[in-house]
């Protein structure tokens, strides 16, 4: 039977019915709970838009992750104003980990609009990039490094912008590697347009996550300035007690 055309291409497949079919009867085939990617890939072609059972993901490989932390770990290392921490301590022990973490995701994260910054990418980046008594303290008991949300950043700026410099590394080269669309050979084939569809997806969860990132470290910021603000007034509370009990000392 004949399916519905992308440009001037005609979608063609072949059914086998398993029992007869009554005349009038609506015939349907499902191709599973499947990303666009995997669509493409098993049957060359993408759902319309918002019709696919999953979102479309964008993968970002592990390897891709542990240059962008070495590129900051290197940077930083070199910066008179980096972290009081040392970056460089126990990074192959780090990687071995981050490599047990992710060998269950075929070592690589997925990304989406829905879950921009899932925890096992935020896992990967802080393992990296932690103090090494926290790391070690983390893995003591674990064959497997536990999984970490963004919890951790909270009041913790100076950790939060290298965690975001590395994601943004990390998404910087992950856009790079697909064409410019200016660029991009011309097709009209229907297999060439759903991979164009299939990019744009990909890409619009690449930069979700980008914003996503960003908005964390200003929330971290956030955060560190409300317990400041907190401390002083604390400080005020307590100074203003003080000068009450000297006052109350010198009428006496």
């Amino acid at each position: 039977s004949e399916g519905s055309s992308v440009g001037k291409e005609k979608l063609i497949f072949s059914m086998v019915a398993e029992r007869d079919i009554g005349g009038g009867e609506e015939v349907t085939h499902a191709y599973d709970d499947l990303d666009n990617t995997s669509l493409l890939l098993t049957y060359g072609f993408v759902a319309s838009a918002g019709e696919a059972p999953l979102t479309a993901t964008a993968r970002v490989p592990l390897s891709m992750l542990l240059d962008a932390c070495k590129a900051v770990r290197d940077t930083r290392h070199a910066d008179p104003f980096g972290p009081p921490w040392e970056l460089r301590e126990a990074w192959s022990a780090k990687q071995d980990a981050c490599k047990r973490l992710l060998s269950i995701y075929g070592d690589e994260v997925a990304v989406s609009v829905q879950e921009p910054l899932p925890d096992v990418l935020l896992t990967v980046v802080q393992l990296m990039l932690m103090p090494v008594d926290d790391f070690e303290e983390l893995i003591a008991s674990e064959e497997r490094p536990p999984l970490l949300d963004g919890s951790a950043l909270d009041d913790e700026p100076e950790f939060a912008a290298l965690v975001t410099d590395a994601l943004l590394r990390a998404l910087d080269a992950a856009i790079a590697r697909y064409a410019d669309a200016q660029s991009e050979h011309r097709s009209e084939s229907s297999r060439a347009q759903a991979a164009s569809l299939l990019r744009a997806g990909e890409l619009e969860a690449l930069r979700a996550t980008q914003r996503s990132a960003v908005r964390l470290l200003g929330a971290s910021r956030e955060e560190a300035e409300v317990d400041e603000d907190d401390e002083l007034s604390e400080l005020g509370v307590q100074g203003e007690e003080s000068e009450e009990s000297e006052e109350s000392e010198e009428s006496e």
